[in-house]
């Protein structure tokens, strides 16, 4: 188990939503992985439903998660807002107060410095 005492070291997952477009999806990824702001990003297809110029709106789109450190995630966030092609894209932070020691050691060793 890994307590975080240290805000700029704590895990946390940013998570947003993108259009169904492998394109836009692989080019954040690669971005993102490169700058080495997050070493491990989850996506996965989802249907999404939401009211957009007072219509209900249904759309495939990508649930996508980077997992990444506090101090790194105005540089994520950075990234995805100019490569994101929704004109309000949806940016959501989840706290992590839990970690495998082990996995985190191996997550920082692969993170920006």
């Amino acid at each position: 188990m890994k307590n975080l005492t240290n805000n700029h070291e704590k895990l946390i997952l940013i998570i947003s939503n993108l259009p169904n477009n492998k394109i836009i999806l692989k080019l954040i990824i690669k971005k993102i992985l490169k700058k080495k702001f997050s070493c491990c990003i989850n996506y996965t297809k989802i249907n999404s439903i939401f009211i957009w110029k007072k219509k209900i709106v249904k759309k495939k789109e990508y649930k996508i998660t980077f997992k990444t450190i506090f101090s790194l995630k105005n540089k994520v966030i950075k990234i995805i807002k100019k490569y994101h092609p929704y004109k309000i894209p949806e940016i959501l932070i989840k706290k992590i107060n839990y970690i495998n020691t082990i996995y985190y050691k191996w997550f920082k060793k692969h993170l920006y410095k």
